[in-house]
């Protein structure tokens, strides 16, 4: 950062040096505050972007899942009759996990839930 600053105290150079060596400390020591606030701003928003690619990937996941579980229950002898509410759950499920994972992305609630910006897991509210 370039700080340019032309002050005249009449004939006390010794005054001027001062108090442009004292702005120029407090200008830095504010700079590298506020840069320590963006640093931690930036790992928060990371942590947020981890915790919702974490929640995308477990909403669009869980149909398939249960795709596979009922692949299962019927490899054991399950009938289609017994899995046919499990097929309509997984059709649903694919449907609503777009609309939820887009919801997780955005950071908003998908249809009227609670309003977003609470904690990240593990800090404090």
């Amino acid at each position: 950062m370039d700080l340019h600053v032309h002050l005249h105290l009449g004939g006390d150079d010794g005054a001027a040096v001062k108090l442009i060596t004292t702005l120029a400390e407090e200008i830095t020591a504010m700079s590298g505050s506020i840069q320590e606030k963006l640093d931690a701003l930036k790992a928060k928003v990371e942590r947020s972007d981890q915790v919702g690619e974490s929640a995308i990937a477990l909403i669009q996941g869980f149909p398939q899942m249960l795709r596979d579980e009922v692949a299962k229950a019927q490899a054991n002898g399950a009938t289609p009759e017994q899995l046919a509410g499990f097929d309509e759950l997984a059709t649903r499920l694919d449907s609503d996990s777009d609309q939820l994972a887009a919801a997780v992305s955005a950071g908003t609630p998908s249809q009227g839930g609670d309003q977003p910006g609470g904690p990240v897991s593990g800090e404090p509210a």
